[in-house]
């Protein structure tokens, strides 16, 4: 069996060139996301006009909501920026 000796110099280039290897790696794993990022809507695009959404609360912390009064009108007015 040969037995083999890594030298001073060798062991140094090795470690040397695995660290780069490593921070390639991260610099570029930076640039990609697994998930893609949530946007907004831009706000300078204009608003389509859209019907208004209704929106029934059915349960709160898993018990039935009938709703309750708050003192509003009937019907309040909402309007989009």
């Amino acid at each position: 069996m040969k037995k083999t000796t890594i030298t001073k110099t060798d062991l140094y280039t090795k470690i040397v060139l695995t660290i780069i290897a490593a921070c390639l790696v991260v610099m570029l794993s930076r640039d990609v996301s697994i998930i893609p990022a949530a946007q907004a809507q831009n706000a300078m695009e204009p608003q389509t006009k859209r019907a208004p959404v209704r929106v029934d609360i059915v349960a709160v912390n898993g018990e039935a909501f009938s709703g309750m009064d708050v003192g509003l009108p009937p019907r309040l007015p909402v309007t989009g920026n």
